[in-house]
């Protein structure tokens, strides 16, 4: 194994016990998330298709807040995170909607390619080293038959905002990753890593992008 794959994997090991201990507390944050992710989730069904016959995965689902939302329009949703605790609340959380999680590792997906006819990736990019970044969108783009949501932080404009992401990110272990992530274009890279990329939700402190396939 290369000295990358080895540090791939550690950190893998690290976000997976970091959001473990952190599933407990996590409902802080699905309560300040739960607006945004439903004006998304209207703005994306202007769109998407949703209903029985839509076909949708989720990863870096979290405690599957996001997952809820979508699956109440009908849709047939799968969601996948890294971390078996927050699997197991997300579990508990979805009560009798027909949700199917389990842990799953977003760089290395069991799924046949063109899948699915939206994948979600929500405020996980971010945190990741590059070489695992890169590695995440190859296989969401390769399970896609259709659209591909992203969701990621944007440089807060406040100085407050700025030190209230900076703890979070040095809280969660990937800080320099995020660092890294904020001072690019997150558009101008996934038309590099293959998709055609347009605004859904733009705000200070998120940017939300839908995407197709490039050719």
């Amino acid at each position: 194994m290369s000295r990358e794959d080895g540090s791939a994997r550690n950190f893998r090991t690290r976000v997976s016990r970091t959001f473990d201990k952190a599933s407990p507390f996590y409902g802080f944050f699905d309560f300040f998330s739960r607006g945004v992710l439903t004006e998304v989730a209207v703005r994306l069904s202007r769109i998407v298709p949703m209903g029985p016959q839509t076909v949708i995965l989720e990863v870096f689902c979290a405690t599957g807040l996001f997952s809820r939302i979508l699956a109440r329009t009908g849709a047939r949703t799968v969601a996948v995170d890294i971390s078996p605790g927050m699997i197991r609340r997300a579990v508990r959380e979805a009560g009798f909607l027909h949700i199917d999680f389990f842990v799953g590792d977003a760089a290395d997906l069991p799924f046949s390619d063109d899948s699915f006819d939206l994948v979600v990736a929500g405020r996980g990019l971010h945190g990741m080293p590059r070489q695992v970044r890169d590695r995440v969108v190859t296989e969401i783009r390769r399970v896609s038959a259709g659209h591909v949501l992203f969701m990621e932080p944007r440089r807060p404009a406040s100085i407050l905002g700025r030190a209230v992401m900076g703890v979070l990110e040095r809280l969660e272990g990937g800080y320099e990753n995020y660092l890294e992530f904020i001072s690019t274009d997150f558009k101008i890279y996934l038309s590099a890593m293959g998709f055609v990329p347009r605004d859904l939700l733009l705000k200070d402190n998120e940017h939300v992008i839908l995407c197709r396939k490039g050719r």
